[in-house]
């Protein structure tokens, strides 16, 4: 009976009970609730529907009989055909009318703005305070169906005609006029769907009353359908409590529509300095890393590690710095208590520092000549001739060349590089393309020269060697230049739960494009191993986190040497668990084809004239918004959701610890 209860509280948790205030309590009372009536029926399972009919016939007031229908509709997914008792749409908890969830106004469908099944349009009370991103529910006059919406749009008028006519009203544009008769004002807008309560797809029926949801309403409207073991949160939603106080409510995305295996790839969009990618992408990051990290289904499916690429500054070099973050002073309290629900919620109770204590920090170059801005604690990488050339991972060599260079005779020429068995180093290639080209006749200028199995052009071999000094300057200390071999970036140290951070800031693009074509190289074939059952010592899931993903797979035609291998990934690799979580300042600049592959989306504010383009089509009615969005707010959207949401997010918790720091140098010297 232990593990019946058990399954009970994970499907109350299912339906909105939790992430949101006295939810462990209300748990517990219809826990409480059902283990009587199993006690009052002796635990015979067989007579348990018979007696919950019996109990709902008695029931004394709607809250009880409310918990009673909850525990019917979790008896119907438990129970065998033959004992099920008979089902009835899912009830929403009970919810006392306070001053915040009164009715606040009515669906208003009209010729000139029918509801449909995407939005309903409504008018509210002039003093209903309703913002944009809100979350409302429209519900039928018995209660019986519910129909939740977020709202995208408000406009506030008169049955004045236009300004003019106000003008005149006001005594010919005397501002402080009193007007004989108030002039009314209407309170309108458009909510889109985002569940309806008997599983329909339909608009609201006729003018039901509007009112504000609750926690409990919002959680089920957006992660009733998500699984506790794959919930990683997406942010946060302002709501109102019993008590009409502001309450912070999560919403959950699936993992498994995330990061595979059902589908997979995040993208983020925003200005600069203004949207906050990086600080939203570490978010998710950490929601990921949680749910991998609880004993869940994530850890039975091989667990899951991050791989990120530091693009600029030091954005992600100091993450373990974070022990302090509780610290933080006042003016951040709405961020500390989002992180404390966080770590309630998701890690249940333990400190999320500590997904961050022991990231394994790599840079390019050798020890004591690291390119790197961080110098603790940090495993040196570079490549060697014969590392660049092996065998499986050779075309990665393609990557260090500009798209322009790539025409036919060079690739001819690159390919005798490859096949060359004399050129033991880096420099014993480039000496031996001068030993060719200096057995020209110099009197004939257009001699081609032999090289392994093919003629080239010499022209085409100075353009080769010409390139290959450019490369060298482009991957500075990760080049080994007189070994044969370096010392690689080896994946097949990568253990589930690790926060890998490899800080690229002192490589060029050239070098950049190598480096991030050979790690997605390397991990897919770990994860095609794992999946065949080659290994079981690698992570059944990897997410790849990268800033500028536009460099890497960047938009419009014509032959490019990341891009076919991005396409790729995100048409494919979520079925192995290799995903992208990419940000860049402009979506229109990144591949139709990965953006098409990528299932989750993410905008902060964007420019007007970016958002004219296609790559934010899925925005339609929010451009308005999302041209003011503030920092720490996302517009999202998520397979398994009907519409886009707002949502708040924290700052990164090393972030926080530096301004608890700060804070406390301050208080020192006072």
């Amino acid at each position: 009976m232990n593990e019946l209860l058990q399954s009970f509280d994970e499907y109350l948790r299912r339906i909105g009970y939790t992430g949101i205030p006295n939810a462990k309590r209300l748990r517990e009372e219809r826990k409480s609730k059902l283990n009587r009536l199993l006690q009052q029926e002796k635990y015979n399972l067989q007579r348990l529907p018979g007696a919950l009919e019996e109990a709902l016939a008695l029931a004394k007031d709607h809250e009880e009989r409310q918990i009673l229908e909850e525990i019917r509709e979790f008896l119907g997914t438990v129970l065998p055909p033959t004992e099920r008792p008979s089902s009835r749409p899912l009830s929403m908890p009970s919810q006392k009318l306070t001053v915040k969830s009164r009715i606040i106004g009515r669906v208003a469908p009209t010729l000139q703005t029918p509801a449909s099944h995407s939005e309903f349009p409504f008018w509210v009370q002039p003093n209903a305070q309703l913002t944009i991103g809100e979350i409302v529910v429209a519900e039928s006059p018995d209660g019986n169906v519910k129909v939740v919406g977020v709202v995208r749009e408000l406009n506030s008028s008169t049955t004045l005609r236009s300004p003019v006519e106000h003008f005149f009203a006001c005594d010919l544009g005397t501002p402080e006029a009193e007007l004989p008769t108030e002039i009314p004002v209407v309170l309108t807008g458009k909510a889109g769907i985002l569940w309806r309560s008997d599983r329909r797809f339909a608009p609201p029926e006729k003018d039901w009353r509007l009112r504000r949801a609750t926690p409990e309403e919002i959680r089920r409207a957006l992660s009733g359908e998500v699984a506790s073991d794959y919930a990683v949160p997406a942010g946060f939603i302002h709501a109102f409590d019993e008590q009409g106080q502001t309450v912070w409510v999560p919403v959950d995305m699936d993992l498994r529509w995330l990061a595979g295996y059902e589908s997979g790839h995040i993208n983020i969009a925003g200005i600069s300095g203004v949207a906050a990618k990086t600080s939203y992408g570490l978010f998710l990051t950490m929601g990921l890393l949680a749910a991998a990290s609880r004993e869940s289904a994530v850890r039975k499916e091989g667990g899951l590690a991050i791989v990120a690429f530091n693009v600029k500054e030091v954005d992600l070099l100091y993450l373990e710095n974070c022990k302090e973050w509780a610290k933080a002073p006042e003016v951040f309290t709405e961020e500390l208590d989002m992180w404390k629900i966080f770590q309630r919620d998701y890690l249940e109770g333990k400190d999320p520092a500590e997904l961050l204590l022991s990231p394994r920090y790599q840079a390019p170059g050798q020890k004591g000549a690291l390119g790197s801005l961080r110098r603790d604690e940090t495993l040196a990488f570079r490549y060697g001739w014969q590392d660049i050339k092996r065998a499986d991972a050779s075309v990665a060599f393609y990557a260090l060349f500009n798209p322009d260079d790539l025409d036919d005779k060079m690739v001819t020429a690159i390919e005798a590089a490859l096949a060359e068995e004399k050129a033991r180093s880096w420099e014993n290639l480039l000496s031996l393309i001068q030993d060719l080209l200096k057995k020209q006749n110099p009197r004939k200028s257009e001699q081609w020269v032999q090289w392994g199995d093919s003629s080239h052009h010499p022209a085409t071999l100075h353009k080769l060697y010409n390139r290959l000094r450019a490369i060298e300057e482009a991957m500075g200390p990760m080049l080994e230049h007189k070994n044969p071999n370096g010392e690689p970036l080896a994946v097949e140290r990568l253990s589930t739960g690790d926060f890998m951070v490899i800080d690229i800031t002192r490589l060029g693009d050239r070098a950049r494009r190598f480096l991030f074509f050979r790690l997605i190289n390397d991990l897919q074939r770990k994860l095609e191993e794992r999946k065949a059952r080659l290994s079981s010592d690698f992570p059944g899931r990897v997410v790849v986190f990268v800033d500028e993903l536009n460099v890497f797979a960047p938009a419009g035609g014509g032959r490019h040497p990341t891009r076919e291998r991005l396409v790729h990934i995100a048409a494919r690799g979520r079925s192995v668990g290799l995903t992208l979580l990419g940000m860049q300042q402009l979506a229109s600049r990144v591949d139709d084809e990965v953006l098409a592959n990528t299932s989750t989306l993410a905008v902060g504010r964007v420019h007007p004239t970016e958002l004219s383009n296609s790559a934010y089509a899925w925005v339609r009615a929010w451009r308005d918004q999302v041209m003011a969005l503030p920092t720490g707010t996302m517009l999202v959207s998520h397979p398994l959701w009907r519409e886009p949401i707002m949502v708040r997010f924290p700052r990164p918790l090393h972030l926080l610890a530096e301004k608890a720091r700060q804070a406390w140098e301050i208080l020192k010297w006072m």
